[in-house]
């Protein structure tokens, strides 16, 4: 771009930036997201002159704290900065009546207009009171978002107390699904600081909406949240809620998600969740939400295996109170001070989930697999007898101990594989994750023009995982030998001061702070020590007492966890971010300008394998074709390890500035036009030795290994920036128009565009910090080798892989979105919008395709089983990952929103029809293997992504029966009876990949991806015969005849027809009881929901045995090939009972 600063090096520009911040402010931010809001009219008379000086008065519903200002020449007036809240609004004028408007509902971020204002004379003194509508979307400005209330949220059916939940009844929001299962990967069972945990039972092991959601077709990472302000996703990988907006604290939730105003930091989705404050009265309450697993079916397949129920349970009590802070000889009028707090307890015992796998028998530890054939046992890698030993018994003298060791390490087959479909080893283990959350506010009328409010959260939790840290691979992957702890904590603060200067002046300055801290270590360190095992391997390196992982390959079992325990795995996070808003009133401009600054850091050691981690290959020619007999033999196809984990400390600063205007051009014609200006700082290394980047014009082709040719960091050349590139100079424009077709409100036209810049997560940045800091990785892929071989080759001739940035590439990824909306008014206080909503984005991180030594296609088909580093470009390493924004993709969608928010009926009906292409690599719904790809090119890669869902549908309802007059006694019984219910469909996923592709050729030649490419990088894909969508047999998802082998030389397609999975239908229905106690507002609720009412099992393929391509000589034997099984489903109802007692 136009200018350049380095964040990284000692001098940060800053003369420069501030004379841009007077311009301008931030995209993508922690904090800039508005949680306060605006309202302006425009008064005139009964002949439509404009009342230049009435008086025009706010007041806040809940605390009568009002805010004055005067109209201007032009009638008009606006009140900046409010806090979310409803108010009354009182226009006066000497010799006209007095208008009030009561119930303004004013949200987050809102731009509200009452439009025009008409005073009648007057000799008397006469008030007109009018109650304003409650709308969920916006009517006066271009942008696309949506808003509920604590209300709305209330009464919804949510099975947890995260007011996020609620993203799934909104159009345009897609839940991002379980692999093949297709059901959600985000549902609310469990409360988590930390969003990956050990949790399977509602579909996935995420606890955060955050990474389990695209909005629009973006990326998982795009989306983010600010509660008052504050961020609330943890900005590492911006997969986790670390300040979770509970719906017990919330006031209100919006989601903005497309082309909204400059003044808004978040982009292109984001959620902006304002919490409870206190009033002029005392209000609170005490509640408790409790799940049994007494009160739930039984999952589908534990009834199938008849397993007991699974035993897990939820118990979360808490209580919330609110009101004035009663301070002697200072708020005696209860005018001054506000206050609310909220406390919860969350008491959660999880399950895993059903793992089901294959585990290694007693007799095959032993060496005796004459029995594998007749187990039953489902996966073809492990239920063969292995060929080359005689009789199946491997002799002692052939077992390697190292390999003894590993196969102890499996679980002890638990299950008959005959009664389980195959599976020897089912378990669904239980874990306690108990924590707790307090959020206090208090509120400051310091006076009629000076406003302050403080916000601080506390969460807590302790955290365990049972079958390995952070993430888990699908079914397959049994329990670790040790369980890891972790006692997470975060601390969340905001500050707002509110400053009045005069009817067309206001200024805003907010202040925040978040914290966030997962400290993860071993409970029982020496169940995993080689020294403790008798493991006698230190590996390549010898720098890792763990024991190394173990993947048996195609679908297989795995045994997993990461290095980095020196012994905590901690993850350290701060975000600091600081803002200021002016808001000038000139005639109908409402013109704002603002300045944002925001400090990231991302402390935590490297994760990398220094540990091992091998990957055994049963179509390799040392391969016996039963993998357990090869790990027992020490023959191992895949192997990666790296020296020690150094520490990641990373961070980012930012200095952003914005200028807008929304000018009421007409009475019913608004526009709204502004920028953004950005430096935006990349990731930088806060230990000094600076990212390394990769630079050709250094490269020497005849340089020494050791010399690493092309690479560069600041540590080596100080010219070179500790963030490895520059800063650059982003303008973000923002345009939005909406206009009144008739002046009343019935039908609004809305529509815009923005561009919205948004930061990276920090992968895969850490990585690139590796190598200057002395980590060596070795890694060799599908290489016939043994577990004795790996000794000592740290110290040999080897070559060492590592990661690096592009020296050239200062972008940060970028989204171009657009909408165009109609709102229509419908009889029975309905609302109707149509919406056609788009985006494309760009400079997306390429995660997958940055290999920059990878060997070529083609270099090793004479060579199968060569070693693949000599045959790479650069001969001084081994893989060389060269990150890249290199990445597109784009979304179009047409979006329905049926909303009726008054009255004992209520409604809010969703759907979403749209298509998401782009590059596949690297999206986090994308293919199960994409780092082997290296063809970046639109004819291997781009097609539809897989968190596209064709079609998304949802309704959402409630019903209050209210009372029944005449009848104490009956009305007790039957009155006041409420409700609710959310049902939604989602259409299938779509299938994406190679199948898995596996076995022999009809030469007998292995199918694997350097046999069929002639790259360890590249792998091999199946050749598409004909449409799989066309004759479909029955009971399958697609036709399996429609795929074949490839051959050497000769690699199927890349980019199949548009399958699918099977859809996602489920139904959530809550029953509540009101009961009224004594006199005023106290209340107590009775309520019974219960989640997937109908108890309606969902078929899922199994990755292994439905999606699975598995040749022998040429002939495709795996029968259940492309079918959705009868005897493979998934779903329980959940039941919960809760009691609310209000005041």
């Amino acid at each position: 771009m136009a200018a350049r600063c380095s964040w990284s090096r000692r001098s940060w520009c800053v003369p420069l930036l501030l004379s841009v911040s007077l311009l301008g402010a931030s995209e993508g931010t922690a904090l800039a997201q508005r949680f306060t809001a605006d309202l302006s009219g425009t008064v005139v008379d009964d002949s439509g002159a404009v009342l230049p000086g009435a008086t025009v008065t706010l007041t806040n519903e809940g605390s009568r704290v009002p805010r004055t200002t005067v109209t201007n020449e032009a009638g008009f007036f606006t009140f900046s900065a409010a806090p979310a809240a409803t108010y009354t609004l009182t226009i006066e004028l000497s010799g006209f009546t007095t208008a009030e408007i009561t119930g303004i509902a004013l949200q987050a971020g809102d731009r509200r207009s009452v439009r025009t204002v008409t005073l009648g004379v007057s000799g008397l003194s006469e008030t007109i009171t009018v109650s304003a509508e409650t709308s969920l979307t916006p009517l006066t400005t271009g942008e696309k978002s949506a808003t509920l209330t604590a209300r709305q949220i209330e009464e919804l059916p949510i099975i947890g107390t995260s007011s996020a939940e609620v993203l799934r009844i909104l159009p345009g929001m897609t839940p991002v699904t379980n692999a093949t299962t297709n059901r959600p990967g985000f549902t609310g069972e469990v409360y988590g600081i930390n969003g990956n945990g050990e949790y399977q039972g509602g579909g996935s092991n995420n606890q955060s909406a955050i990474g389990n959601f695209s909005g629009n077709g973006t990326r998982t990472q795009a989306l983010d949240i600010t509660i008052d302000g504050a961020p609330g996703a943890d900005p590492g990988c911006n997969c986790a809620t670390s300040v979770n907006p509970n719906s017990e604290f919330v006031q209100e939730f919006k989601v903005l998600q497309s082309n909204f105003g400059a003044e808004h930091a978040k982009g292109p989705v984001a959620m902006s969740v304002v919490s409870k404050q206190g009033g002029q009265s005392f209000h609170g309450a005490a509640f408790a939400n409790i799940r049994d697993y007494h009160l739930n079916s039984n999952e589908w397949f534990a009834n199938s295996i008849d397993a007991e129920k699974i035993k897990n349970q939820f118990f979360y009590p808490g209580f919330t109170v609110g009101g004035p802070l009663v301070v002697p000889k200072l708020n005696e009028n209860r005018d001054k001070l506000f206050f609310f707090f909220g406390y919860q307890y969350f008491k959660q015992r999880l399950d895993t989930g059903f793992i089901k796998s294959w585990v290694p028998t007693d007799a095959m530890r032993q060496g005796d697999f004459s029995q594998a054939a007749n187990l039953g046992l489902s996966g073809s890698f492990v239920n063969s007898v292995p060929s080359g030993v005689d009789g199946g018994v491997i002799p002692s003298s052939e077992i390697d101990p190292g390999g003894r060791v590993l196969l102890d390490l499996f679980p002890q087959a638990n299950a008959d594989a005959n009664a389980t479909g195959g599976f020897n080893y089912v378990d669904n283990l239980l874990v306690d994750q108990n924590g707790y959350q307090a959020l206090g506010r208090v509120d400051a009328n310091i006076s009629d023009s000076t406003k302050l409010f403080v916000r601080y959260n506390m969460q807590r939790e302790t955290q365990p995982f049972v079958i390995g840290l952070w993430w888990r691979n699908g079914e397959r992957q049994v329990p670790y030998p040790s369980p890891i702890e972790a006692n997470n904590r975060s601390d969340s603060m905001t500050a707002s001061l509110t400053k009045v200067f005069g009817p067309s002046l206001t200024n805003e300055t907010i202040f925040a702070v978040t914290y966030i801290d997962f400290p993860n270590e071993f409970t029982n360190p020496e169940s995993i020590s080689r020294q403790a095992l008798g493991y006698p391997y230190s590996g390549v390196f010898g720098e890792s007492d763990q024991i190394p992982s173990i993947d048996a390959g195609s679908g297989g079992p795995m045994v997993f966890n990461p290095g980095g325990f020196d012994p905590v795995l901690f993850a350290t996070k701060w975000q600091v971010a600081a803002l200021n808003n002016v808001t000038k009133v000139f005639g109908t401009h409402a013109v704002k300008v603002g300045f944002f600054f925001e400090h990231v850091t991302n402390n935590q050691p490297g994760n990398g394998n220094s540990n091992g981690n091998i990957v055994l290959n049963n179509t390799l020619s040392h391969s016996t074709g039963n993998t357990f007999a090869d790990l027992l033999l020490g023959r191992i196809g895949s192997y990666n390890e790296q020296t020690q984990n150094v520490l990641h400390n990373i961070g980012y600063n930012r200095v952003e500035g914005y200028a807008q205007d929304s000018w009421r051009l007409f009475p019913n014609l608004t526009v709204d036009y502004g920028a953004r200006i950005s430096f935006i700082g990349p990731w930088y290394d806060r230990e000094g030795q600076g990212l390394l980047v990769w630079d050709q014009n250094r490269y020497d082709p005849n340089a020494p290994a050791g010399a690493f040719p092309g690479l560069v960091w600041n540590a080596i050349d100080g010219s070179i920036p500790t963030s490895g590139v520059d800063s650059s100079l982003f303008v973000q424009p923002r345009v939005g128009v909406a206009w009144d077709v008739r002046g009343t409100g019935a039908t609004v036209v809305r529509g815009g565009f923005g561009v919205f810049k948004w930061h990276d997560a920090q992968q895969p940045f850490p990585e690139a910090i590796d190598l200057a800091n002395g980590v060596r990785a070795f890694s060799f892929n599908d290489e016939p080798r043994t577990l004795r071989s790996l000794e000592g080759l740290g110290g040999g001739s080897i070559v060492f892989g590592g990661s690096a940035l592009d020296i050239n590439d200062d972008k940060q990824p970028t989204t171009y979105s657009w909408s165009t909306t109609v709102n229509q008014k419908l009889p029975w206080s309905m609302n109707l919008e149509l919406s056609y909503v788009g985006n494309e984005s760009r400079d997306l991180m390429n995660f997958d395709l940055a290999n920059l030594n990878a060997v070529p296609l083609g270099a090793m088909l004479n060579d199968p089983e060569g070693n693949a580093d000599d045959y790479r470009p650069r001969p001084q390493y081994g893989d060389l990952n060269v990150y890249r924004h290199s990445m597109y993709q784009n979304y179009h969608g047409l979006q329905a929103l049926l909303t009726r928010q008054t009255g004992r009926f209520g409604v809010t009906g969703g759907y979403t029809f749209s298509k998401s292409l782009g590059i596949r690599s690297g999206d986090p719904g994308g293919s199960r293997t994409g780092s082997e790809y290296i063809l970046d090119s639109r004819q291997f890669n781009y097609g539809v992504l897989g968190t596209d869902r064709r079609h998304v549908a949802s309704i959402a309802y409630n019903w209050q029966l209210g009372e029944l007059q005449g009848n104490r006694m009956l009305n007790a019984l039957l009155g006041d009876w409420q409700v609710a219910g959310i049902s939604q469909f989602i259409s299938g996923a779509p299938i994406l990949g190679n199948f898995d592709i596996q076995g022999t050729l009809a030469d007998g030649t292995p199918i694997n991806a350097t046999q069929i490419t002639g790259s360890p990088q590249v792998r091999a894909q199946p050749v598409v015969l004909c449409d799989p969508r066309d004759d479909v047999p029955d009971g399958f998802l697609f036709n399996p005849s429609c795929f074949g082998p490839p051959s050497p030389g000769n690699n199927g397609a890349y980019i199949f027809p548009d399958i699918r999975t099977q859809a996602y239908l489920n139904h959530d229905l809550s029953l509540m009881k009101n009961i009224p106690i004594g006199r005023g507002d106290h209340r107590l609720q009775v309520r019974v929901a219960a989640y997937n009412v109908f108890n309606h099992p969902i078929r899922a393929a199994d990755q292994a045995t439905n999606l699975t391509l598995n040749y022998d000589q040429g002939e495709q034997v795996n029968a259940d090939f492309g079918r959705l099984p009868e005897d493979n489903k998934f779903g329980r109802r959940i039941v919960q009972i809760a009691l609310r007692y209000t005041f």
